[in-house]
This record gives C-alpha cells, structure tokens and sequence, in this order.
C-alpha cells in the first residue's frame, strides 16, 4: 500500500498531536472476526517484580501519610481536625 508524502506527513503530524485511542471492545471484536484471543499485559518499565512496585507504593504512601501527621502535630492539629479552642 503506498501512500503519498503530503497524505503521510498529515497522519505522522495527527498522530503526535493526539495519539490514537482504542477500545477494549474494537479489540475483542476485531479478534474475534480474525478468530484470535486477546491478550493485555502490564510489564513493568524498570524491570522490577509487581511485588517490587507494591512494596514501593507501600512505602510513598506511608511516607506521605508520617508527613501528614508530622504536620497536623506541628499545627496542633494532631487528631487530624480543627484546633481545640478553649
């Protein structure tokens, strides 16, 4: 299939502007006209094992959550609430 250059200059351009979307549902019917199962995998980038990524992600949230608490404490806020005010 040959396309000329302005008609391809146009698609490269309308892709990098706003990357193509597709449905799950495209997907699976597409397969399943061409009598083919899906298959939809996440691997992550780094290397690393999904218990890695969990124990990551374990690990910022506690660390965001000690440093909410370590400023409520410091804003005498320490339940998490307004200042008791006598």
């Amino acid at each position: 299939m040959l396309i000329k250059e302005q008609s391809y200059q146009s698609l490269r351009k309308r892709l990098k502007d706003s990357p193509p979307k597709l449905k799950i549902k495209t997907l699976f019917d597409a397969a399943d006209v061409m009598d083919c199962e899906v298959i939809i995998a996440l691997i992550p980038r780094d290397g690393k094992t999904f218990l890695e990524l969990a124990q990551t992600e374990a690990t910022l949230r506690a660390d965001r959550a000690k440093k909410a608490r370590e400023y409520c404490k410091k804003v005498g806020r320490e339940g998490g609430g307004k200042p008791y005010r006598y």
